[in-house]
């Protein structure tokens, strides 16, 4: 049984890996076109487009599901710093922008409330 805890921390790195370069990527261009909002709704289009092959490539087999996982991953691990640069763009004043990180970010943090394992 130790074998397999190896093996399942070792096929994330590249899910990862590939999360890091699109969440890269879409940040620096974001910043560079400056349209934070388009990208943002492109990045989670991807994410649920990911779930959606999840479910329905279920039992086609382990890597369809793994490639399904990995475009799920690209989608909503660059959404999340987008979401943030962008709210910090529009939000004016150090105290009013600090205030509005905390509260998107607590107000993401209810879910681990809300359903715990």
């Amino acid at each position: 049984m130790s074998g397999f805890k190896e093996e399942a921390h070792l096929i994330t790195i590249p899910l990862y890996f590939v999360a890091c370069i699109c969440c890269l990527f879409a940040g620096y261009s974001s910043s560079r076109r400056n349209e934070h909002g388009f990208h943002l709704a492109f990045c989670l289009s991807v994410g649920l487009l990911g779930f959606i092959l999840m479910i329905t490539l279920f039992d086609e087999g382990n890597v369809a599901r793994y490639v399904s996982t990995c475009i799920a991953c690209c989608g909503t691990f660059s959404a999340f710093p987008l979401l943030l640069s962008w709210l910090t763009n529009n939000v004016g004043g150090h105290t009013k922008r600090a205030m509005a990180i905390g509260f998107v970010i607590g107000i993401g943090q209810i879910g681990g409330v809300l359903a715990p394992q």
